[in-house]
């Protein structure tokens, strides 16, 4: 039966079933995961090894290509009531790990990048999400290894770049709460696409913010990390053009307002607004913003404060928002008729109740980005038991063409695709420098902003 643990034996089998298609399909270009091969084979074998390539080898893989042999039968216990069953995977997994096939596939892997978000397990069947006791749910996540799914499309016919997407077991509301535990997380994933040989890793969502924009997993890591965030202020800044152009408003006559002007993108669209030439400029942050005020004054073309939150926010024409707060910012009566917000936070900071008893606000996406032509995603579960079809829905980052990306994504692939080698500019503090040189590059690849949307719906302006 499908939901019954595979005998120690058919494990085997299933093992030698890799070795054997493992050739065959890394000649026709396809990267050998356990999902790969098992969409490979047909008749009995798919019927006998199938579930057992997907569903437990699929779910080994992480641990076996980590060496995290301890953490792995740990989590073991937590799933299997049996004490039986629990004692197979011992046997199983050292298996897996003694096999010919796992040292190949990390050594024969072609060069690629990698790309890691949250959450992980909205990807998984819920099925394979039960434990015997619901209570032991947190240990299971941190526990559990990453998710992988695998995104072809990139390079061309003779050479294709593979790209991996990388899901951490983490429940976002805890984030903040545990930033030890989400860095040990982020270091674990960061490996794992080390394993996997990807030249460059983005950070998604608050994983930048969490790890001090990139820095700290640098240290810690020797994997090449970017945060993505020039790319996203590019993009930001991109949408914002065509909206001004769209509604043939001049930025002179604005007053734009940038909330969580403190952060890594929030710090580097002011620094970019701040060289517009606009009505006024005003930046909104918990954090102290008087260093980042006096720096960008020194240069700036247009009136700059900082402002309070309550008193200044009915005022502005436009709203840049990136922070890292969970959850909608804004009351139905704070904002001024016909307010434009471009919104990058993920969670969004705009809620679906605020939009519905306010229509006349326009709400759009920051970090959607269009690929070009030449790109065609394609996704593919990689690493993780009973993974489901590949969608930005699962996270609820859903975009309104199948072809659109998160902005820290597309600066991962555009650095992949100008071969460019890591540099300072891929963390920290984002400059107008950095954003200038991200954007001529994606650009110049045929990236640019994705249509008018949000929350995954085309809006029209």
């Amino acid at each position: 039966m499908a939901n019954t643990p595979a005998s120690l034996n058919d494990f085997s089998l299933a093992v030698t079933m890799l070795e054997r298609l493992t050739p065959d399909l890394r000649s026709r270009g396809i990267i050998p995961t356990p999902y790969a091969v098992a969409g490979a084979l047909s008749g009995e074998e798919k019927e006998k090894f199938a579930d057992t390539l997907t569903r437990e080898i699929a779910e080994m893989l992480p641990a076996a290509l980590l060496d995290e042999r301890g953490t792995y039968l740990e989590l073991s216990r937590l799933r299997h009531a049996n004490t039986k069953d629990a004692l197979d995977e011992r046997a199983k997994l050292d298996l897996l790990c003694g096999s010919d096939w796992l040292r190949s596939f990390s050594r024969d892997m072609p060069k690629g990048y990698g790309f890691m978000s949250y959450p992980g397990f909205p990807f998984i069947e819920s099925r394979a999400l039960r434990i015997p006791n619901p209570g032991d749910f947190d240990r299971f996540l941190d526990l559990s290894f990453p998710v992988v799914y695998n995104l072809s499309g990139i390079g061309s016919d003779r050479k294709s770049i593979p790209g991996w997407l990388c899901f951490l077991q983490v429940q976002p509301s805890r984030l903040t709460s545990s930033v030890e535990s989400t860095r040990r997380k982020v270091l674990q994933a960061a490996k794992l696409m080390e394993k996997l040989n990807a030249g460059l890793t983005g950070l998604g969502g608050l994983l930048a913010a969490l790890t001090d924009k990139g820095k700290w997993l640098a240290e810690h890591s020797p994997t090449s990390v970017t945060t993505g965030h020039s790319y996203t202020v590019a993009n930001i800044l991109a949408t914002l053009n065509s909206v001004l152009v769209r509604t043939s408003t001049s930025p002179s006559s604005i007053h734009m307002g940038i909330v969580g002007a403190a952060g890594s993108i929030g710090s580097g669209l002011s620094e970019c607004c701040s060289r517009m030439d606009l009505a006024s400029l005003t930046l909104f942050d918990k954090k102290d913003l008087t260093p980042l005020l006096r720096t960008l004054q020194e240069k700036a073309k247009t009136v700059i404060s900082t402002g309070d939150f309550e008193r200044d926010i009915p005022r502005m024409d436009v709203l840049l928002v990136a922070t890292s707060s969970i959850g909608n910012l804004f009351r139905h009566d704070s904002l001024k008729p016909g307010v434009i917000l471009i919104d990058d936070s993920q969670p969004k900071n705009i809620s679906p109740a605020l939009l519905k008893r306010r229509p006349d606000i326009v709400a759009l996406e920051g970090g959607a980005v269009s690929v070009p032509p030449s790109i065609r995603p394609e996704y593919a579960p990689a690493m993780g038991g009973r993974l489901k079809e590949f969608s930005w829905h699962h996270i609820d980052n859903s975009f309104a063409d199948t072809n659109d990306i998160p902005s820290c994504l597309a600066e991962v692939m555009i650095r992949t695709l100008s071969n460019e080698t890591w540099d300072e500019s891929a963390l920290g503090q984002v400059t107008i420098g950095a954003v200038k040189k991200i954007q001529l590059k994606g650009l110049s690849a045929g990236f640019k902003h994705g249509e008018f949307q949000y929350s995954g719906i085309r809006r029209d302006i």
